[in-house]
């Protein structure tokens, strides 16, 4: 059943037109054209593809840039071999961390032969992190009754926990007068 779910995947993403970066003899693509929508706080997978037009077997390690980008790569290297002639599609796992605004953000993935410092070639992924919604209120201590003449003071703490920015209502209401703020 894997197969056949990665088959399908496989012959999806080949239909759209790849992104090329890297030298004659091996290319680093992503497959999609569309922007990947993930989800702050959790790992989100993408799939990419090296070919070897060599003539001679190759090792390919693939890192995400970490200078260009606030995603990790879960391991933090892959390592792929090909054969001569030969094409492999690795699936690198992100981790989107949870304090990331949701928007579109793009993230940089290097290539570089087994033991080589410079890369041979670069492919941006594009991807969009999705809006997430919390707030919190929490009342702090009120009386339980008052006497005439008392002043009522209320206080509310309100914690955003969403990935993006919200403004907040509150309504104050009494028998003789109604108050509005914004924050």
């Amino acid at each position: 059943m894997f197969k056949l779910a990665a088959a399908s995947l496989f012959s999806v993403l080949f239909c759209n037109q790849p992104m090329l970066a890297g030298q004659n003899e091996i290319e680093l693509k992503y497959l999609s054209n569309q922007r990947k929508e993930v989800v702050a706080g959790l790992t989100s997978n993408v799939l990419v593809q090296v070919v070897n037009n060599s003539n001679e077997y190759r090792d390919v390690e693939l890192k995400v840039n970490r200078e260009k980008s606030q995603f990790r790569q879960i391991p933090e290297v892959a390592v792929t071999g090909i054969e001569p002639k030969g094409v492999s599609n690795k699936i690198l796992s992100l981790f989107i961390p949870g304090n990331t605004k949701s928007g579109d953000y793009n993230v940089v993935v290097e290539s570089f032969l087994r033991g080589e410092k410079l890369p041979f070639g670069t492919v941006t992924i594009p991807l969009s992190v999705k809006p997430k919604y919390g707030i919190s209120v929490h009342k702090q201590y009120t009386p339980e009754f008052l006497v005439s003449g008392d002043t009522l003071g209320l206080k509310f703490f309100i914690t955003n926990y969403s990935n993006m920015e919200v403004s907040v209502n509150a309504s104050i209401s009494s028998s003789n007068k109604t108050e509005t703020r914004l924050d």
